[in-house]
């Protein structure tokens, strides 16, 4: 589904289109909505990036922890049978 936004610039009518899902998708799981599937890549690239910062600085700050304890949960909440039942297409 497309949404139309119209404006004018110097006198000609010019359209915004926007997308109800992201134009470059990298979406293995097909049977369910998009939106779940890029909560669990963003879950292991947040896990990723925190495990390469903390090799990289040689230490660990309140905010890795945090982030990390939240990524953990985030993809065990989204395998859920419930979630995954309500984001089925």
């Amino acid at each position: 589904m497309l949404t139309h936004f119209y404006f004018y610039k110097n006198g000609t009518k010019k359209a915004i289109t926007l997308y109800n899902q992201p134009l470059f998708i990298v979406h293995f799981f097909h049977y369910v909505y998009w939106a779940w599937s890029y909560s669990i890549y963003v879950a292991f690239s947040l896990i990723i990036w925190i495990q390469v910062e903390t090799i990289y600085v040689q230490g660990v700050g309140f905010l890795q922890t945090f982030y990390m304890l939240f990524a953990i949960p985030l993809i065990f909440v989204a395998l859920l049978p419930q979630v995954r039942f309500f984001y089925k297409k």
